[in-house]
């Protein structure tokens, strides 16, 4: 699956859609999730890198950790990008800082895999 855009190079609102529904349609897969999300952002206008040791919050008492930063770099298809990632729940539990001027850090070492996930919500549901 790759997102779609329209004639002038914008985003669609179905990929926005989609990216912000993802766990209705494709599962508990924040991997798929974020490489489906990279697929619909402009990387000549912004930033989109994932940084093994990322030690740039450190001012904030945060120790290095796995990191997805995003710039927008202004552009507006990319922040409807992240709004729309804001909106999908993955966001909630991979969100660790925001910046003016449209830098998100992300921490990548939150996820497990997908088969841990799996059991887990398997699990869960099997006890209530």
């Amino acid at each position: 699956m790759k997102a779609t855009f329209d004639s002038e190079g914008y985003v669609t609102d179905e990929t926005l859609s989609l990216i912000s529904y993802w766990y209705r349609n494709n599962n508990w897969e924040p991997e798929s999730f974020l490489a489906f999300a990279e697929t619909a952002f402009n990387k000549h206008y912004g930033k989109w890198e994932v940084i093994d040791n990322y030690d740039k919050l450190s001012s904030f008492n945060y120790k290095n950790f796995k990191a997805l930063e995003i710039a927008t770099g202004g552009w507006g298809s990319n922040e409807a990008v992240v709004n729309a990632m804001e909106k999908a729940i993955f966001w909630s539990v991979l969100w660790k800082a925001s910046f003016s001027g449209g830098l998100f850090i992300l921490d990548l070492s939150t996820i497990k895999s997908t088969k841990d996930e799996k059991k887990t919500l398997t699990s869960a549901s099997k006890g209530s």
